[in-house]
């Protein structure tokens, strides 16, 4: 490559009984290569340890011939006396390597994978296929803040923790919990739907000290007042402190679509004050399943 020097690093071979033998056995090999059986030295360039740096072994090697070479192989399937692999990790070509886990979303049912889809589940009326498990669509899902008291305005409300169910209009439902957010200015919570590129509605609630909540729904067709009931109550946050929560009964109206994202925000006296999550966004699949 020009413009860019090969640096290559010789590490110390860490040998057993057969220190100062000429005849020893080294394994060697160059980083991202197989390795190779040689005696009393590694040619030049080639590393002796850490043996992890080297791919499999070339064919033809000692693996499962019955016996346990500790400088070269990590197990044995052939051996008694070999060790066994750590929890989650298989003996493969004498290494222990991970296990392969399933991948949720390739369209393929893995282990420990349930599902990829909602109807592969065995009621997909009651049950939908969330994460690649089968989980019953009343089960709320939380999502709780990574970053304690990370709001940015002392009197907003901090997003400690939501909990959503989506069973369907006009069935959907949310829960805020979280500190502070009970100043005299105005305190505003919302809702934030995208789609791939641009905010398509946001939710909110809307509440100032002694005075009562109003929910309102913002789309490309205005502010309009959301039919829906609001609780406001006290709850213990995340961390154990005393909290608030503000739970919206029914969110008719909303797009809860699987094409679609979101996320949360809290505002004092109209200054965003806190993020659920702090970065990025969510997608609704987390909560309805894959179809």
């Amino acid at each position: 490559m020009r413009g860019s020097a090969l640096l290559l690093t010789t590490y110390a071979f860490v040998c057993g009984a057969s220190c100062g033998d000429s005849n020893a056995t080294k394994v060697c090999c160059t980083s991202g290569q197989t390795a190779q059986l040689r005696d009393d030295v590694c040619l030049s360039g080639e590393i002796t340890q850490p043996l992890d740096r080297c791919m499999a072994r070339d064919a033809g090697s000692l693996c499962g011939n019955g016996l346990f070479e500790s400088a070269l192989e990590q197990c044995e399937p052939t051996s008694p006396l070999a060790p066994a692999c750590a929890m989650s990790k298989t003996c493969q070509a004498c290494q222990c390597v991970t296990e392969a886990m399933g991948v949720c979303g390739n369209g393929t049912i893995e282990a420990p994978e349930q599902c990829e889809t909602t109807p592969q589940c065995n009621d997909p009326t009651a049950v939908v296929c969330r994460g690649c498990a089968c989980v019953y669509r009343q089960m709320p899902v939380t999502f709780t803040d990574s970053s304690e008291s990370d709001r940015t305005v002392a009197m907003g409300f901090e997003l400690g923790r939501v909990e959503m169910v989506l069973k369907g209009p006009p069935n959907d439902s949310f829960t805020v919990i979280g500190p502070g957010g009970a100043g005299p200015g105005v305190s505003q919570l919302c809702l934030v739907i995208h789609d791939a590129s641009a905010e398509v509605q946001r939710i909110c609630v809307r509440y100032q000290d002694r005075m009562p909540f109003s929910a309102f729904l913002r789309d490309s067709g205005g502010e309009r007042p959301l039919p829906t009931e609001v609780r406001f109550g006290s709850l213990s946050t995340p961390d154990g402190k005393a909290g608030k929560s503000i739970e919206v009964l029914s969110a008719v109206g909303v797009r809860f679509e699987r094409a679609l994202s979101f996320h949360w925000e809290s505002a004092y006296d109209g200054v965003l004050a806190d993020r659920l999550p702090d970065t990025g966004e969510i997608s609704f699949t987390e909560i309805m399943g894959r179809e």
